[in-house]
């Protein structure tokens, strides 16, 4: 077994100090460039968003001046048409209050009720002969429209005879029944 000089002992510790310190110094440099990295794509990140929030300002404003050119250039007709429809509609609430008098309608007009929604009258033919031969729902259209979804179902109903006849007896909150007139019977 050889044994080691003071010298080669020294010489062994310095290569050995050597190394430790070369391995420490590139463990920093890496560390040094991984934060360097990280900041350098956190910074990378944050110009990117702003870029895209510029971007989403600048969509934004076109974008609204764009509503504001096409606004000025068809309001005009855009008002013109909400009066029309308006002035239609208003004459068809019309026409449906007095369809009753109309030279088509086929019942006696004292026989109709008006209710609007979702059919518009109802017809009891014959009441004001003091009959009911039967009841008429009838839905006034003008032209060629067509029912809404609630009026189909309305006419669905009363075809398939899903129909009934109840009477609701209302009292007075103290329980008694509601007081007769000799006009109106019990």
């Amino acid at each position: 077994m050889t044994t080691w000089s003071a010298r080669e002992w020294l010489l062994t510790f310095f290569l050995f100090i050597a190394a430790f310190a070369a391995l420490y110094f590139a463990l920093r440099l890496w560390l040094m460039a991984r934060s360097e990295e990280s900041r350098f794509v956190a910074i990378k990140e944050r110009a990117r968003a702003e870029a895209l929030q510029e971007l989403q300002t600048l969509a934004d404003k076109r974008a609204q001046e764009a509503v504001t050119v096409w606004r000025a250039d068809n309001e005009p007709r855009l008002r013109q048409d909400a009066i029309a429809k308006s002035g239609n509609t208003i004459a068809g609430k019309t026409v449906e209050h007095f369809a009753p008098f109309h030279p088509d309608f086929a019942f006696n007009p004292r026989d109709a009720r008006f209710l609007g929604s979702p059919i518009d009258l109802i017809l009891f033919d014959g009441l004001s002969d003091d009959r009911c031969d039967r009841v008429v729902f009838l839905e006034v259209k003008a032209n060629d429209s067509d029912l809404t979804v609630s009026q189909r179902q309305v006419r669905d109903a009363i075809e398939a005879k899903r129909v009934e006849w109840r009477v609701l007896r209302v009292r007075d909150p103290g329980g008694r029944p509601p007081a007769t007139s000799p006009n109106l019977g019990p």
